[in-house]
C-alpha cells in the first residue's frame, strides 16, 4: 500500500488540489494521473469543539468527482471506502485514490469527452501555486481564488495600513501571457512583464510601489471623511479624488485634489445660491496667498473661509442633505440637488436634470449656449439650469 513520506501535505503531493477555507476541511480542484486531470472535490466534516482537527473526522468524508472520474471509478466504491477507513490523513487517503485509478486507467478506454486537454497543464497549476505561497505574495495575502486558478484576489497593505484589492485574471498562456490586473488607485498603471519569466510576486511588488505614490494623498482623503460631512461620493474608493463637503444647509463645496501634489490648493467649486456661496469665493480668492503647504487641507480651507466644516452623522447628516424641491428625492439616478434658487428666502434645491425639464416646458424661458433661462417654480426668482448633457 503506496505512503506519503510522513511530513508531507496534501499540498506538497497534489498541488492542484486548493484548500476552500481556512481551516483546511475542504479541498477542491485537480487529481493527475498518468498525464490526466480529473476534477476532484473532497468535504470533510466539522471538526469536534475539543479538537479543532478537521482530519480526524476523515473518515466521514464526502468526495465528489467530475463525469469523467465518476464513470472510472464505477464499482470500485466499497474499494474507496476501504481505504478511506483505513487512511490516518487526507493526503494518505488522497495516495491511495491515484493508485486506485492507476490501476484502472490502464483498462479504461476515455471517451474523447473525458480527456482533459483543455484543463491546463499541471506545471501552469504548480508554477501559480508556488508563486502564490512564495515570500513576494503569501496565502495570508489571498482573499479570493477560483477553482481553475484563473482569477485571484491579492489584499495589499500601504505603509498606513490601508488595504486595496487586486484583482488578477489568467488565461491558459500564462505566464506567456501578461495577467489582466485592476486595482482601485487614481492613476492606472500597465505593469512591465517579460513573458515566461515575470511572475505574479514581480507583478505584485509593482503594485506595492505604485500606492506608495499616494499616501499623502490618501492621508488628506482621509482627514476630510473623518473631520467633515461628506457628500459625495456615497462610498469613496481610493480612486475617488474628489469630495463634496458640507458648508450649511443648501451650501456646500466640491474639492479636486491634485495627485502629484496633494498638498496644493486644489479645484474648489461652491454650490448652493449665489447669495450663500458668492462671500465664499470672495474669501477663497482674496486669501489664496496666504495657503500653507504645511497644514492639511482641511485647515487650509477653514483658515482662508473663516469656518469650521460641520461634521455630522446619522439623523442630524440627514436633516443637511435636502431633497430636489421638484422630485422630492434626494438621489436621482446617482446625482445629487446641485442647483439652489439664488433668491435667499428661498434657496430650495434642485437637480439640474429635474431644473432643466421644468424650465424646458415653459413657454418663457429662453436659451443660450445649451443653459436654460427662467423662473424659479417656487418663488418665480430668475433662475438657470445647464443641459444634463454637459452638467
Amino acid at each position: 500500500m503506496p505512503k506519503p513520506p510522513p511530513t508531507s501535505s496534501v499540498a506538497d503531493i497534489f498541488p492542484q488540489l486548493l484548500p476552500e477555507n481556512s481551516d483546511f476541511s475542504s479541498y477542491s480542484g485537480f487529481i493527475q494521473v498518468k498525464g490526466e486531470c480529473f476534477q476532484l472535490r473532497i468535504r470533510l466534516p466539522p471538526a469536534p469543539e475539543d479538537d479543532g482537527d478537521p482530519t480526524k473526522c476523515l473518515h466521514q468524508a464526502e468526495m465528489f468527482c467530475c463525469r469523467a472520474l465518476s464513470s472510472l471509478l464505477a464499482g470500485s466504491e466499497d474499494v474507496i471506502h476501504e481505504r478511506l477507513l483505513q487512511s490516518e490523513t487526507l493526503c494518505q487517503f488522497l495516495v491511495e485514490l491515484r493508485h486506485i485509478i492507476e490501476q484502472i486507467l490502464p483498462r479504461s478506454k476515455l471517451q474523447p469527452d473525458f480527456v482533459s486537454s483543455q484543463v491546463p497543464s499541471a506545471n501552469y497549476y504548480s508554477r501559480l501555486l508556488g508563486e502564490l505561497g512564495g515570500s513576494q505574495i503569501g496565502w495570508k495575502s489571498v482573499t479570493s481564488i477560483n477553482s481553475d486558478l484563473s482569477a485571484v484576489q491579492i489584499c495589499l497593505i500601504d505603509s498606513k495600513q490601508r488595504q486595496h484589492l487586486l484583482d488578477i485574471n489568467l488565461d491558459d498562456n500564462y505566464p506567456y501571457t501578461a495577467p489582466c490586473c485592476s486595482i482601485a488607485v487614481p492613476d492606472s498603471i500597465v505593469p512591465k512583464w517579460i513573458p515566461n519569466q515575470s511572475t505574479l510576486g514581480d507583478l505584485v511588488d509593482e503594485f506595492r510601489r505604485h500606492l506608495t505614490h499616494f499616501q499623502q494623498l490618501w492621508d488628506i482623503l482621509d482627514d476630510l471623511d473623518s473631520n467633515t460631512c461628506v457628500i459625495e461620493p456615497e462610498r469613496p474608493t481610493r480612486a475617488d479624488i474628489f469630495r463634496r463637503i458640507i458648508i450649511e444647509k443648501y451650501v456646500s463645496i466640491r474639492i479636486e485634489l491634485n495627485t502629484i501634489n496633494p498638498t496644493s490648493v486644489p479645484i474648489c467649486t461652491f454650490m448652493g445660491a449665489d447669495a450663500s456661496i458668492r462671500p465664499l469665493q470672495n474669501k477663497l480668492d482674496a486669501k489664496i496667498q496666504e495657503w500653507d503647504y504645511k497644514k492639511s487641507v482641511r485647515e487650509n480651507l477653514q483658515n482662508l473661509l473663516e469656518i469650521q466644516f460641520p461634521k455630522f452623522q446619522g439623523t442630524e447628516k440627514e436633516d443637511l442633505q435636502a431633497a430636489c424641491a421638484m422630485c422630492y428625492a434626494f438621489k436621482l439616478d446617482g446625482h445629487i440637488p446641485d442647483r439652489v434658487c439664488d433668491n435667499p428666502l428661498c434657496s430650495r434645491p434642485y437637480h439640474s436634470s429635474c431644473l432643466f425639464n421644468w424650465l424646458s416646458s415653459l413657454h418663457s424661458h429662453r436659451t443660450t449656449n445649451n443653459v436654460l433661462w427662467g423662473r424659479c417654480p417656487y418663488c418665480d426668482y430668475k433662475i438657470f439650469a445647464q443641459s444634463p448633457a454637459i452638467v
